[in-house]
């Protein structure tokens, strides 16, 4: 996938923050409520939005999100060329990743068939870039104009955080660290050598 640059978004100004603690922007309307919280010291609040006007969603997440620079991290290897047709850009705010624009997507029917053929490229891609989406899975596969697209982009991280992520996924989360347990099963017996 080719990208033309990393920009700023044009959305208007932050009106101001209600009291949640949640950012509030002109002509949006805010998707989901249950996402501002923290994890121990780690800060794992992001917010979706809708420009009904644009066709738009905006993940925007704080300066002090956990996850901030994993996007960047991926675009600049080229990880999710070609799998994620809807991206239009990631937001900036004075020099920090602040989330991302895609254009609306809806769920894939064919998800399930999908989450093998893609599971195929996510692992090519691991391979070659040495890192890996823990949040890929079939409910992360949607459709935009019958094409396949990921969503929650930030889920990645560099190969050699695995063991580290997974037990810290395990202690704040609990439940699956790897959704797709093929790749999980890839990840350990390929590059990590862990028994299952």
């Amino acid at each position: 996938m080719k990208f033309t640059a990393l920009h700023t978004t044009k959305i208007k100004k932050l009106l101001h923050v209600d009291h949640s603690g949640i950012p509030i922007f002109a002509d949006l309307t805010l998707l989901e409520r249950h996402k501002d919280h923290w994890r121990g010291k780690q800060d794992h609040s992001r917010w979706l939005y809708e420009d009904h006007k644009t066709n738009r969603i905006y993940k925007v997440w704080n300066h002090s999100y956990v996850r901030r620079d994993n996007l960047l991290m991926a675009l600049k290897a080229r990880f999710y060329d070609g799998l994620i047709p809807a991206f239009e850009g990631v937001l900036f705010q004075n020099g920090v990743c602040m989330g991302y624009v895609m254009k609306k997507c809806k769920e894939h029917r064919e998800a399930d068939r999908l989450e093998k053929e893609l599971g195929e490229i996510i692992m090519e891609r691991t391979r070659k870039t040495q890192l890996f989406a823990y949040d890929f899975g079939k409910d992360k596969i949607y459709d935009f104009n019958g094409q396949p697209c990921l969503i929650d982009l930030e889920g990645i991280y560099r190969l050699d955080e695995y063991r580290g992520r997974k037990e810290e996924h395990e202690q704040l989360v609990g439940g699956k660290f790897i959704r797709y347990d093929v790749y999980k099963d890839f990840l350990e017996k390929t590059f990590l050598d862990i028994s299952t």
